[in-house]
């Protein structure tokens, strides 16, 4: 599981997600930084995931804001 927060516009959103389980990589992480990537490239403009706190679908803009992830243990 990740932890994502996100800064934009002087606030902080913190989401924890399991969307990044499924991926080409061996772990949340890489997978994770795999979305970030695309972006950078030009291949996509967000990353999109869902927030299991909230149940909710999030898209990120990274161009717009700073992410700071890190895996936690399943709470």
């Amino acid at each position: 599981m990740l932890r994502i927060k996100v800064f934009q516009n002087g606030l902080t959103r913190i989401y924890m997600t399991k969307s990044f389980k499924l991926g080409s990589g061996k772990n949340e992480f890489y997978n994770f930084l795999e979305a970030a990537t695309n972006v950078d490239l030009g291949y996509k403009k967000i990353i999109a995931f869902e927030d299991v706190v909230t149940n909710t679908t999030v898209f990120v803009s990274p161009i717009a804001c700073l992410i700071e992830i890190e895996e936690v243990a399943n709470e």
